[in-house]
């Protein structure tokens, strides 16, 4: 969603790859029992594996999976 099938990946730098992915890892999810996977992970894991990947929890209501999430930074 965020990044459509077909565009070139080659633009991206890793803070774009960074942000991508704390939004699309907090999006919750019904199958996750309306957790976020950034929830569950965090509930089971130490929070610094997160840090160490880069992935930081994105309040609910600013969750943004449209192509302009990179161009909105």
């Amino acid at each position: 969603m965020v990044l459509p099938k077909g565009n070139s990946f080659q633009h991206l730098t890793q803070e774009d790859i960074d942000v991508v992915v704390s939004h699309i890892n907090s999006y919750t999810r019904k199958k996750l029992n309306n957790l976020s996977p950034y929830k569950l992970f965090s509930s089971i894991y130490s929070p610094e594996i997160l840090q160490v990947l880069h992935v930081n929890e994105v309040n609910p209501n600013e969750v943004n999976l449209i192509p302009s999430l990179l161009t909105n930074q």
